[in-house]
């Protein structure tokens, strides 16, 4: 496990632990939840993106010929 220090202001400090208490689990938990999260949402952009890029290629020529 990897230690890191997160720095936030109070505001959000004071929402991160709210949502803490209502979810039932530390700060800590709360936060590797929403990386966890967030990178999971990013990667599966970055999926259908490069999908989505083979798709034109694939297509091109087709695409053309439809103008």
């Amino acid at each position: 496990m990897t230690t890191i220090n997160y720095r936030t202001d109070d505001e959000t400090s004071n929402l991160l632990r709210d949502q803490a208490v209502a979810e039932g689990m530390s700060m800590n938990a709360l936060i590797n939840k929403a990386v966890q999260e967030y990178l999971a949402r990013h990667a599966h952009r970055d999926r259908v993106r490069a999908l989505a890029a083979g798709e034109v290629t694939r297509w091109a020529e087709l695409m053309e010929r439809l103008k």
